[in-house]
């Protein structure tokens, strides 16, 4: 899964061909509940693809907050990091 991860993912090394940031974000979420250790990555990608990720996240989450506005995503950063230092 964290293999699918890296090929989706479009980071350094990757081919933008296969770039799919939900996806990419959804193995790496799947790696880490099936036992990987991979939270730091998890907490990088989720900030550097904020825009992406974060209004899936909310709607997973059923919150109803608004990923654009600036004054929540420090809020909506710590809910996120806080989810994957419970997994």
């Amino acid at each position: 899964m964290y293999q699918l991860y890296m090929i989706c993912s479009g980071n350094e090394g990757q081919e933008d061909d296969f770039k799919d940031v939900p996806a990419a974000y959804n193995w790496l979420l799947k790696a880490i509940s099936n036992g990987a250790t991979f939270f730091d990555d998890a907490i990088k990608y989720f900030k550097t693809h904020y825009d992406d990720l974060a209004p899936i996240f909310l709607k997973q989450k059923n919150l109803d907050l608004d990923a654009k506005d600036d004054t929540k995503k420090n809020d909506i950063m710590n809910m996120h990091k806080a989810g994957i230092t419970e997994m």
